[in-house]
């Protein structure tokens, strides 16, 4: 039996990967234990609330990866010198624009430091600083884990990452402890990236090259892959938006006591997304056009059953030992909030779940997701505008949002899509049976 699951591809990378993304997510929430214990509430808050914005700036680089990981895998499948060729000029332009996007948001945070520091009551003015460092490390750090995660190199893509956490938590408790408090917890961000880029560029060396084009032109390769790139940005733009503004909302309506208990609660609710990560991860480069719907459909089942498995073991221990669990991690003085934990959980589970049917979509280029993805917003900043007077409302105004969009995705999956494929199913038999009598190769349709 073992020896069946572990001949399919799927389940063996999902397993090296999910293994390495446990170890990961282990280390990155023993980061955050370690600094509620070393910070005060408001600054353990306020530190969250700017880890939050990293994810948020930082969907420029979420855009960017995904790109570099379809590129790279359509790569390993290519038996064509030129097709090669191709996708590596097609990469370095990409890289080029990625570089000149995030030069020109850079500057747009810095105008507006003074604005988002009153917003979400910041007192570090230099950490926010360093979200701008953070953001220009992290695209060769992205290249070379994009392109090792495209070549379905996830063993070393989790090595990379558990450097990364390893480092951050032992840099930031030097740093805090010489006084730089919250500005130290977030130059930690900065300098274990470049710890992970380096083990990262020591295993692609000779493979792949970062090396922005420093010439840029429009072709038809480079349009289908920016055309790609909005859609990723539409589809993993909205998941990282929905996964970490809530603290940022909570930072924006409530005192920062409050904003610092509730980023408690929701680092440890997110655990579940980090947990079931690799699952997405793994999906987006074995999903291919190539294949047949009913394969693709098949691994979409089987990611389904992994995802499903995980959270709903996550979710229980979030309902039944709420209390320990927060006792364990955090500490006791979070008990406030112990309430809220099983509500962020399934708040959390529903953007893990889509976030797996959105990298389906995404390697099948279905733009539907733009759609849904529009509706979820609106729907989400109108019940926050409505209701905001407790955080168990914002909570709850996540929960109805996702269920929104997830209903629409499964709605897309099972019923239109299965329409679709009907109606184009007398022409596939009449080409093909137009082929196999005349022997005369016919473009399919």
């Amino acid at each position: 039996m073992f020896g069946k699951l572990f001949s399919d591809s799927f389940f063996k990378h999902n397993v090296i990967f999910f293994v390495g993304s446990l170890i990961v997510a282990a280390l990155n929430y023993l980061f955050h234990p370690v600094m509620s214990r070393m910070l005060s509430v408001e600054e353990f808050g306020e530190v969250q609330a700017l880890i939050s914005l990293t994810y948020i700036t930082g969907v420029i680089l979420t855009v960017y990866k995904t790109t570099i990981v379809h590129l790279s895998s359509h790569d390993e499948n290519s038996d064509s010198e030129n097709d090669r060729g191709v996708r590596k000029g097609v990469m370095q332009r990409i890289t080029s624009l990625t570089i000149y996007a995030i030069g020109v948001f850079s500057v747009f945070l810095l105008v507006f430091s003074g604005y988002i520091m009153e917003s979400l009551q910041l007192t570090s003015q230099g950490a926010l600083y360093v979200l701008i460092l953070l953001l220009f490390a992290g695209v060769p750090f992205a290249f070379y884990g994009s392109y090792l995660q495209g070549r379905k190199k996830f063993g070393l893509v989790s090595v990379s990452n558990i450097i990364l956490a390893t480092s951050k938590i032992f840099i930031a408790v030097a740093l805090v402890l010489l006084g730089l408090s919250v500005f130290g917890a977030v130059a930690s961000l900065v300098l274990s990236t470049t710890a992970g880029l380096l083990f990262l560029y020591y295993h692609a060396r000779g493979k792949v090259d970062f090396r922005p084009s420093l010439r840029l032109w429009w072709d038809r390769p480079l349009a289908r892959e920016i055309s790609y790139s909005f859609l990723i940005l539409c589809s993993l733009g909205f998941v990282m938006f929905f996964f970490t503004s809530d603290v940022l909302f909570v930072k924006y309506f409530f005192s920062p006591e409050d904003a610092g208990l509730y980023s408690g609660i929701a680092t440890i609710g997110r655990i579940i997304f980090f947990a079931t990560a690799s699952v997405s991860a793994v999906l987006l480069p074995t999903i291919s056009l190539r294949a047949s719907a009913s394969e693709n459909m098949h691994v979409l089942h089987k990611a389904c059953l992994f995802i499903g498995g995980l959270g709903l073991v996550a979710l229980g221990g979030f309902f039944f030992l709420g209390e320990f669990v927060i006792r364990l991690l955090i500490g006791s003085e979070y008990l406030v909030y112990a309430s809220l934990l099983p509500l962020v959980g399934v708040y959390i589970f529903l953007i893990s779940v889509i976030n797996v049917f959105y990298a389906y979509f995404l390697a099948l280029r279905d733009r539907r997701i733009i759609g849904t993805s529009l509706i979820g917003i609106i729907v989400l900043l109108y019940l926050v505008v409505l209701r905001h007077e407790t955080v168990r409302q914002i909570i709850e105004n996540y929960i109805v949002s996702s269920a929104v969009v997830l209903l629409l995705l499964l709605f897309s999956l099972l019923i239109v899509a299965p329409q679709r494929r009907d109606k184009n199913a007398p022409k596939k038999y009449f080409f093909e049976t137009l082929r196999r009598r005349s022997c005369i190769p016919v473009q399919k349709v």
